[in-house]
Order: structure tokens, then C-alpha cells, then sequence
């Protein structure tokens, strides 16, 4: 018999010069690099298009983004960084390995900041998403800006976004990105780091529900500081140089995705001496209220349930923050619709062909039902 012996717990042998991965990481890899099917993306867009265009005064531009595992939520994100410039940062705690993989500086900056008070936490939060705005600008001036082709307009924009998405993707592979992306937020964690020690905290203001962190400017001029809306809106203009103002300009859509993935691990509560308990993701989402004002909408994407929900979204009167109290500011609501079954085939109204409930729970179909990713 010339018939190959399969043994447990033994790898297949793989043709010389191949490498062998499990079946599950392999078809993780080989899903996610492959074509997008359905309308997803499109939707995702246009759903976070129809919240910034809604009444009221929003406390910040974010939302959650929930829905069951496996359903295609990072992978709508991902597409649509092809149109839209999306930074994306993967936080949540893995066990092993994952994909896509886990950004470790930021995860141990966001999870496991040694500062754990309410106050210092907001401040190394400010000096990350500083650092985070300025990198991302640095790499466009340096690295994506001088291969870009189109001259003006969205097609540019739409230009820098792919070349900068398939940096961050470039050698991702199973439980590890590539060097780009590892070296993009080893730098955001050394200025954030630089800018934790080195910076002051300026007085509340009025509209600010937190007080904002004040970093000095990199001209050396000592009257000169910057906060985390400086360097938002200087790496926006940077982006969209066809746009004149982009504060007085009304927008209609994000120009900007900040995209944080597996966000529940942020809601853990923290107490300040056993008294104040607060959450990360409350000290995150205050900060993005720092640039509401800027066309830059953060997404926080996190399995569905009763326990990752509701501190996304809690209801009027039990957010900690009593500026969203009803009548003072509002919040986007999130975003729980994904399609599903987009690669089955369609049950027809009328057919030559009709279908048997042999062929409607046969393999094949039950195999197409669902969403790859």
C-alpha cells in the first residue's frame, strides 16, 4: 500500500521549501487575504456617515461596533481602510496567538499602564493618541506622501489610505504583524512615553470635559505647546489638502478611522482608593471628545453580548460622565448590523429549479450560511 499513514500529533510533510501551518491558522490567513464578498464595508461607512449627521450635539464621534465573533467585522474595517485612512490598533488580550495579531505597545500601554489612576491614566491616554496623530503624520510625510500618484482631490486621499493599509498588513501573519506596524507603534509608544514625563495639564475649558494635556511644540519655541486636537487636525490637513478648513467645513462622513478591535478589554472597572470606579474605555472616549470637532470617528469593535454592550452604550442617566445626562450631549448608538450569509447561494421566489429541504440543509449550503471573517 502506497497509501500515506496519518498520525496523531504529527505534522504532515510538506514539499521542501514550504512551510507548514495548522489548518486553522492557514485558513484564517488565506480567508482574510482573500476578495471581499458583500456590501459590509459599504454599509459600516454609510452607518457611521448617518450618526455624524445626526441631531444634537454628540459628546464625542464613536461608536461601538458589536456583533458575534467570526461575523466580519475587522475584515469591514480593513476593506474599508481601502477608501478611508483608518489607523487600527488591536488591543485585546490573546491567549497565544491570533489574527489579526495583537499590537502589543499598545496593548501594554492601554491594559497594563503602570500609572492605574483615573488622572494619570487620562493623561498617558492623551499621550498616546498624540503620539498616535503625529507618527501617523510623520509616516505620510516620510514614507507614503512621495510614492503617492494622484495629484489632488479624494483620489488622493483614497491613494494614501490603501498604500498605508498595506503597510500596516505587510508580512501580518499568524500571531505577528509585519515590521512596519511594529516599528510605527514602537515609535507612538516612545514619544507617548517622552510626552507622559515631559508634559503639563492645562485648565479645564468650557466645552473640554477633561482637562488636556499640553505638549511642547517641536519648534523649541517655549510659549508653543500643542495638545491632542493640534495634532489631530495638523495630520488632517496633511491628509486632505483639497479641503480649506477642515474645522468650519461641515462633514458629511468620517475622513478618519481610529479603530480599536477587541475594545471589551478595555471596560474592566479600576477604583482610585477603593471609592471612584471608572473604566479605560470612559478615559478613552473622553479624550476623543477632546477632537469632536474634526471629521475623525473612533470605532470601538468588540464581540456581542449583555457584558461587552452596555459599557459601550449605557443608558441615559448611568454613564458615569455627567455630561451625557439627557439633554446635555449625546452618543452615536452602536452599530449591531452585519449581513450574513453572503456567500450562499439565494432561495429563489420561483424556479425551474425549486428547492428540496435536502438541498437546503445539505453540506454545501449549511456551508456558505454565516460570514468568513
Amino acid at each position: 500500500m502506497n497509501n500515506p499513514i496519518i498520525r496523531a500529533e504529527k505534522k504532515p510533510v510538506a514539499n521542501p521549501g514550504t512551510q507548514y501551518l495548522p489548518p486553522d491558522i492557514g485558513a484564517a490567513e488565506k480567508a482574510w487575504n482573500a476578495e471581499y464578498v458583500g456590501t459590509a464595508a459599504k454599509v459600516l461607512f454609510e452607518t457611521m456617515g448617518r450618526r455624524m449627521r445626526s441631531w444634537g450635539q454628540p459628546y464625542a464621534h464613536f461608536a461601538a461596533f458589536t456583533q458575534s465573533s467570526g461575523t466580519g467585522k475587522s475584515r469591514a474595517v480593513d476593506e474599508l481602510a481601502k477608501e478611508v485612512f483608518c489607523i487600527p490598533v488591536r488591543v485585546g488580550v490573546t491567549a497565544g496567538h491570533a489574527y489579526p495579531p495583537q499590537d502589543l505597545d499598545c496593548a501594554n500601554w492601554l491594559l497594563q499602564h503602570v500609572h492605574v489612576s483615573q488622572d494619570s491614566f487620562q493623561k498617558a491616554v492623551q499621550a498616546w493618541l498624540y503620539a498616535t496623530f503625529h507618527e501617523a503624520r510623520t509616516v505620510l510625510q516620510e514614507t507614503i506622501l512621495p510614492r503617492v500618484r494622484s495629484p489632488f482631490g479624494p483620489d488622493r486621499v483614497k491613494e494614501i489610505a490603501r498604500m498605508f493599509k498595506d503597510e500596516m498588513n505587510k508580512d501580518m501573519k499568524y500571531g505577528e504583524h509585519g515590521e512596519f506596524r511594529k516599528r510605527f507603534y514602537g515609535d507612538v509608544k516612545k514619544r507617548a512615553e517622552c510626552i507622559f514625563e515631559t508634559c503639563n495639564v492645562l485648565p479645564l475649558r468650557n466645552r473640554c470635559p477633561t482637562r488636556e494635556v499640553a505638549v511642547q511644540a517641536e519648534d523649541g519655541a517655549s510659549d508653543h505647546i500643542e495638545t491632542v486636537y493640534d495634532a489631530a487636525k495638523a495630520f488632517v490637513e496633511l491628509l486632505y489638502t483639497h479641503v480649506d478648513d477642515v474645522e468650519g467645513f461641515k462633514f458629511q462622513e468620517p475622513l478618519v478611522i481610529l479603530c480599536f478591535d477587541e475594545a471589551h478589554e478595555l471596560t474592566t472597572s479600576e477604583t482610585d482608593r477603593g471609592i471612584y470606579i471608572w473604566t479605560r474605555f470612559e478615559e478613552l472616549r473622553r479624550a476623543c471628545s477632546i477632537f469632536v470637532g474634526l471629521p475623525i470617528f473612533t470605532l470601538f469593535v468588540s464581540t456581542v453580548g449583555k457584558v461587552e454592550l452596555e459599557p459601550f452604550a449605557p443608558l441615559l442617566g448611568q454613564s458615569s460622565s455627567s455630561r451625557l445626562a439627557p439633554w446635555v450631549f449625546t452618543t452615536h448608538a452602536p452599530i449591531v448590523a452585519m449581513p450574513l450569509d453572503v456567500l450562499a447561494e439565494r432561495f429563489p421566489l420561483s424556479s425551474e429549479d425549486p428547492w428540496t429541504l435536502g438541498r437546503a440543509a445539505s453540506t454545501h449550503h449549511m456551508a456558505h450560511l454565516g460570514r468568513p471573517l
